[in-house]
């Protein structure tokens, strides 16, 4: 869902893109220059409307979401996408580029089953609390009424996995470092997407750490989210169905505890909900930190294991 921005089909008498057109024999849709906030980059003479309220997106003029007419027609064009096309959740693009309570609106507007934005900005290591205290602040600021991209655990997992740092998956608090240590349930986890990977690359997770990521993810708190290039990857889909089915016969929630139990160098493991442990890292032997004899494990590969807890109906799949 694009909506930070839009691209003109026609140029205004300055030669700036920002008239845009509808496509319908009606105006809906067809806005001019007072759509479009002043000095926006890098179209300082388009636009008459109000300041922006996000960053800008260079590509194309951003809009003005303060605008009532904007607002209106956007959602009725999304309330559409619903009623006639069968989309059932929004994705927001570029979400940082408008305040997070004019995109609330929208969500309120349009009473999705799911709202999720992208908030992707830089993490730079030493400041990951204050990087997901952006997501949290931003989630807040929606209302409550949509998620957050968990970019803080994706940056942080990338980091742990490729260079064997795997101490940076515990916080101070001995909480997952990431969103989810902070705000679950708001918090949809990934390892790659379309812009970090597939055929852009901008920040790929290593390819021979991807299981690794997903027995992360899969067993741990928050929304997790698969790849569709992963998911279709012949090398890849046995073992991430296996993860979801553990995921799902010991439902494991968005807000599923987490007990981590050990984050060093090259050994992670925590226990969710007491019920699923899950290991990651180099190291083979877990030694001291082996699960109890109540537990069994019922998925591996290199450099992950998931052991869950037996009950009289045990059946590992």
């Amino acid at each position: 869902m694009v909506i930070n921005h839009r691209t003109g089909s026609k140029q205004d008498d300055k030669g700036n893109w920002c008239i845009f057109e509808g496509g319908t024999d009606d105006d809906r849709l067809d806005w001019g220059v007072w759509a479009v906030p002043p000095n926006d980059k890098p179209y300082p003479t388009c636009g008459s409307g109000n300041a922006d309220t996000g960053d800008d997106y260079e590509a194309a003029p951003d809009l003005d979401h303060t605008n009532p007419r904007v607002q209106k027609e956007l959602s009725d064009w999304m309330n559409w996408l619903r009623s006639d096309i069968g989309f059932d959740g929004w994705r927001f693009d570029f979400a940082k580029g408008y305040s997070g309570d004019l995109l609330g609106l929208y969500v309120q507007n349009t009473s999705p089953a799911f709202a999720v934005g992208e908030i992707w900005d830089g993490l730079s290591f030493g400041e990951e609390n204050a990087h997901r205290q952006r997501l949290v602040d931003w989630v807040h600021s929606t209302g409550g009424r949509s998620a957050a991209f968990d970019f803080t655990t994706k940056g942080i997992l990338l980091q742990a996995v490729k260079y064997n740092e795997l101490w940076r998956m515990r916080d101070s608090s001995g909480k997952p470092s990431g969103m989810i240590g902070l705000l679950p349930e708001k918090a949809v986890t990934f390892i790659d997407n379309h812009d970090t990977g597939s055929t852009q690359k901008l920040w790929p997770f290593p390819s021979d750490k991807l299981l690794q990521g997903y027995a992360y993810i899969l067993t741990h708190p928050g929304i997790p989210t698969i790849f569709y290039d992963h998911f279709q990857d012949g090398n890849l889909k046995a073992a991430i169905r296996n993860l979801t089915g553990i995921r799902k016969r010991n439902n494991i929630r968005a807000n599923s505890g987490c007990r981590i139990i050990v984050a060093e160098t090259d050994l992670y493991m925590a226990s969710i909900d007491e019920r699923v442990i899950c290991k990651i890292g180099a190291r083979y032997d877990v030694g001291k930190y082996m699960p109890p004899q109540d537990f069994v494990i019922v998925t591996s590969g290199e450099g992950y294991a998931v052991w869950e807890r037996k009950t009289s109906s045990h059946s590992p799949k």
